[in-house]
């Protein structure tokens, strides 16, 4: 089997991944849902659930709008 050349993209970035003050690009970024999210803080509210939100829930658009 031939040995492949090193993909040029990735050793560059490979130099600077663990070595950055901060990495906000990340390619592996770890996903959650609204939930999850929302549970790291205290605005979780009833209705956030693990929906996709387009236009956003009224629940949530009332409590950024501090109603």
């Amino acid at each position: 089997m031939a040995i492949l050349p090193d993909f040029r993209l990735e050793t560059y970035f490979a130099k600077w991944e663990f070595s950055a003050r901060y990495h906000m690009t990340a390619s592996d970024a770890q996903s959650m849902c609204i939930k999850d999210l929302l549970a790291l803080t205290s605005c979780l509210r009833s209705g956030c659930g693990r929906s996709h939100i387009e236009e956003g829930l009224q629940v949530l658009r009332d409590y950024l709008r501090g109603q």
